[in-house]
């Protein structure tokens, strides 16, 4: 029985792609750690109820347009907003393993404020959607290419971030992008980032936003 596999020269094009987005944002490995973090301090059980709503769940599996693209879950300092974010995750991972739908996440964490500028968060946003492709969309691997041949050392600008992801955005049924704590996000950025949101959930109809 024969097996075919991604050639070499495919899996390192998609590697060299995935570390040039990787050195466009500045989280790294960061939302993965955070992510593994607070769901070994989580209990078990909490947050199931959230994930039995109905407007969970309509969120999660309309498809006619008809169910707002936006689920907003708010509360007070620490009511465990954190933990409810991260059992959405594992729950919407857990259900789009081996399917076209995409998960992707972002912590915002005070602590971390210099780093969260909107393009950072745009680019891990990317990056982690990119991982989880078999095809590098065209778009990505011109802006690559284009990187490559450049000489500047330029970044992407946030408008350059948004085209890609929604070109990206295109080649999967469904993707889930999840943002903890806002309010921890800087003033600052907020006005760029909440504008950059909007603008990816009216222009990419296939697109849910926790």
């Amino acid at each position: 029985t024969w097996i075919n596999c991604p050639t070499v020269s495919v899996l390192d094009r998609k590697r060299e792609i995935v570390e040039w987005l990787s050195s466009l944002e500045s989280y790294g490995n960061q939302q993965d750690k955070r992510h593994q973090d607070v769901r070994h301090r989580r209990v078990d059980g909490i947050g199931e109820w959230l994930l039995q709503t109905d407007q969970f769940l309509k969120w999660r599996d309309c498809e006619d347009g008809s169910v707002d693209a936006t689920l907003l879950c708010s509360g007070g300092p620490g009511v465990g907003k954190t933990y409810l974010s991260s059992v959405v995750i594992d729950r919407l991972c857990d259900r789009s393993e081996g399917s076209s739908v995409s998960v992707a996440y972002i912590y915002c964490n005070f602590q971390t404020q210099k780093s969260q500028a909107t393009a950072h968060m745009l680019g891990s946003l990317l990056k982690q959607v990119v991982c989880g492709l078999e095809v590098i969309p065209e778009e990505i691997g011109c802006a690559f290419q284009k990187a490559k041949q450049g000489q500047d050392g330029r970044g992407l600008t946030v408008s350059e971030f948004l085209k890609l992801l929604r070109a990206t955005l295109k080649s999967r049924k469904r993707t889930f992008v999840c943002i903890d704590a806002l309010d921890e996000c800087a003033t600052e950025y907020r006005p760029e980032l909440f504008r950059s949101l909007h603008s990816l959930v009216r222009n990419s109809p296939n697109i849910r936003l926790f």
